[in-house]
């Protein structure tokens, strides 16, 4: 069985910097596919590293072709959810 690859944008941010650690520890997590506009100041043994502005950008074959799901953080002025 392989592990799961995750793509991280905004890998050199405040939050992709915290994040990166913590999927390098978890061991499913075989490839971090991290995107941004400038370098990493920290960089893990996952972690390939993609020099792109991803808005608009055709990234597929960057991380292994279009079989991945996206999950991300909601804005400060989203409204919660009820279930």
């Amino acid at each position: 069985m392989s592990g799961t690859t995750i793509a991280v944008t905004g890998a050199s941010g405040l939050l992709g910097q915290r994040l990166l650690p913590l999927l390098e520890a978890m061991p499913q997590v075989e490839r971090i596919v991290g995107f941004d506009v400038r370098e990493p100041t920290r960089r893990t043994r996952k972690l390939e590293f993609h020099c792109a502005d991803i808005a608009g950008a055709e990234i597929e074959h960057l991380i292994g072709g279009p079989t991945w799901s996206c999950t991300s953080l909601p804005s400060r002025d989203a409204s919660p959810t009820r279930r």
